[in-house]
C-alpha cells in the first residue's frame, strides 16, 4: 500500500504541479478473523458511498432505502451492482461472500438490515 500511495502521490503532484501529501494518516490493515466481521466489512464497503448523500447511515439512519440502493448502484466505483448480479467484473469476485446467502435478494436484505436497526430500536420504545 505504501508503494501505491507514494507512486500515486508522485504522479498526482507532478501532473498538477503541486507538492505535499495527498492522504491523511497511514494505511491501517485489519485482519478479518471471523464470518460476522467478513460480512460486516462487505456491508461497510458498499454503504460507504452514502457518505456523499446521507452520512447518517453510519448511525443506522437510512430512512429511504430505495434512494440509498440507487446511490450504491449508480456510483461508478461501487461493486454493489456486481454483488447484486447486475454487472460482471474481471477483478471483483463476490462468490465467496455470496455463497453465505441463498440469493441476491438475501444479500440485499442483509444490507438493508443496517438501515433498519436504529428504526427498530425506536419502534420498540413506543
Amino acid at each position: 500500500m505504501q508503494k501505491v500511495g507514494t507512486g500515486y502521490s508522485y504522479y498526482f503532484n507532478t501532473k498538477y504541479n503541486r507538492r505535499g501529501a495527498l492522504f491523511h494518516g497511514s494505511f491501517k490493515p485489519v485482519l478479518i478473523k471471523d464470518n460476522p466481521q467478513f460480512l460486516h466489512i462487505s456491508r461497510y464497503i458498499h454503504l460507504n458511498v452514502l457518505d456523499l448523500s446521507d452520512p447518517s447511515w453510519r448511525e443506522g439512519k437510512i430512512y429511504n432505502w430505495d434512494l440509498a440502493k440507487k446511490n450504491m448502484e449508480d456510483y461508478s466505483w461501487s461493486s454493489y451492482p456486481i454483488f447484486m448480479g447486475q454487472k460482471r467484473s474481471d477483478f471483483c469476485h463476490p462468490e465467496r461472500l455470496l455463497e453465505i446467502f441463498k440469493s441476491h435478494a438475501d444479500y440485499e436484505n442483509f444490507m438493508r438490515e443496517w438501515s433498519e436497526r436504529e428504526l427498530a430500536i425506536t419502534d420498540d420504545l413506543e
